[in-house]
């Protein structure tokens, strides 16, 4: 009878041991997924900043560009209206006649 029981005792400890160790491999699995989700988390924000800078880059270089192309563009108008005022100045000189300054 006591070899039946220290039997049925053994088995129920090799029982307890085999649902321990696969409950140990579940709380690895889950802590696995855990660290995966939080690195994915970590990696989508990360994208999402790495974005944004380039979207404000972006927008900044087509500010710069704008404003470029303003200073080029009032050159060149003041450029096409000092040449005009010449040609001007010059008809009304062989004319006989001047601007009043």
């Amino acid at each position: 009878f006591i070899s039946k029981a220290q039997s049925m005792q053994l088995q129920r400890i090799q029982k307890d041991e085999i649902i321990s160790a696969q409950e140990q491999l579940v709380k690895n699995d889950l802590k696995a997924n855990l660290n995966a989700s939080w690195s994915e988390t970590l990696e989508e924000a990360s994208q999402r900043r790495s974005l944004k800078r380039k979207n404000a880059e972006i927008h900044q270089e087509i500010r710069l560009a704008n404003k470029a192309l303003t200073q080029v563009r009032k050159a060149q108008l003041k450029k096409l209206l000092e040449d005009e005022y010449k040609e001007y100045e010059q008809e009304l000189h062989s004319m006989g006649l001047t601007f009043h300054k």
